[in-house]
């Protein structure tokens, strides 16, 4: 029989053991159930209530995917206004907060439905779009 420290040194381990695996257990059914919100179960919908908030950017956006030479673009950057220069590498849609105001808020609520996903690597906020948004939008 185990006695005196090693056995408290035992317990401890595995009580250690079991408190992290639950923790972990825990942060997994979080992630995989409870994070979604309630309009992320049927992203159409809450697709269809962006675009009657805001009309002309999935307008604009799906007359620019339209044109043969913006098909496969699939990212924005938005500016405050058209007086601000922006140099890009890659070819993307700008969009301006002065001639879209609340477009920022729109492009994070695109994020939380899983339309798009933050690529930001600087100061300018710069979105990606996944396909589901560009199929999505044939249905606007």
């Amino acid at each position: 029989m185990i006695d005196g420290p090693l056995m408290s040194n035992w317990i401890t381990h595995v009580l250690a053991f079991l408190l992290g695996a639950g923790a972990g257990a825990g942060a997994l059914l979080v992630l995989r159930y409870g994070s979604r919100s309630v309009g992320a179960r049927d992203p159409h919908k809450a697709l269809r209530r962006l675009y009657k908030d805001s009309p002309s950017f999935f307008d604009e956006i799906r007359r620019e995917l339209d044109k043969p030479e913006f098909r496969h673009v699939r990212e924005f950057a938005i500016l405050e206004s058209s007086r601000v220069t922006f140099v890009s590498e890659d070819l993307r849609f700008v969009y301006y907060e002065e001639d879209l105001p609340g477009v920022t808020a729109l492009a994070k609520a695109l994020e939380d439905h899983g339309f798009a996903d933050d690529v930001t690597r600087g100061k300018t906020p710069i979105f990606r779009i996944r396909e589901n948004f560009v199929a999505a939008l044939k249905s606007l």
